[in-house]
């Protein structure tokens, strides 16, 4: 176990953070098209470590993080944030749900390291596509179906989804949504990291 201030970190938390380190470091590094020799330059870090570090076999200081931050032109805190491996679908009748009186409240999706989000309604008629959207690295979409049926495309998956389906997703990905044959209301949300 890592010793903490106060009692110990349990080793699947400093795995957890070193598993996060490495897939964002990789991420961010082919995003920029950048091999680990021109992220080694420009970071002033050898590329065994920089090797090291997307294998998740080393243990970086705060201060070889913050290197790869400046690097990869990154802030320090997104090399550590939980990465968004695929859509995650929740449909109808699934999430924890609290009531309060007569109103019923679904959780569909929870996040406390964002910072910035935007909520929107779409009211789409049928089969009426979407432009092509693609957000900021490190962006998350949400998306909710109130009404009708949608498919939501990138180039690497595709979802059907009807009303009370929820999915969130990659926000950089390049993406559309397509109405059903009976249209759709949807409520989507984007969130941003800090800039």
């Amino acid at each position: 176990m890592a010793e903490a201030k106060g009692g110990s970190v349990p080793e699947s938390v400093v795995g957890a953070a070193r598993e996060h380190l490495a897939a964002n470091v990789r991420a961010a590094r082919l995003a920029r098209g950048m091999s680990m020799r021109e992220l080694a330059l420009v970071s002033g870090l050898s590329k065994a470590l920089i090797s090291q570090v997307e294998r998740c076999v080393a243990n970086p200081s705060l201060d070889v993080i913050g290197k790869l931050a400046d690097g990869l032109d990154v802030r320090f805190a997104a090399l550590l944030r939980s990465p968004v491996a695929g859509p995650q679908v929740v449909r109808r009748g699934e999430g924890p749900t609290m009531r309060s009186g007569r109103v019923s409240i679904r959780t569909l999706f929870t996040s406390t390291d964002r910072s910035w989000s935007e909520m929107a309604e779409a009211s789409m008629p049928a089969r009426s596509k979407s432009s092509e959207a693609t957000h900021r690295e490190g962006s998350v979409e949400f998306a909710y179906v109130v009404a009708g049926s949608v498919r939501v495309s990138t180039s690497v998956w595709d979802v059907d989804l009807a009303a009370g389906d929820a999915i969130h997703f990659d926000g950089a990905a390049d993406h559309q949504y397509v109405a059903g044959d009976d249209g759709a209301t949807l409520l989507t949300s984007v969130s941003e990291p800090e800039l």
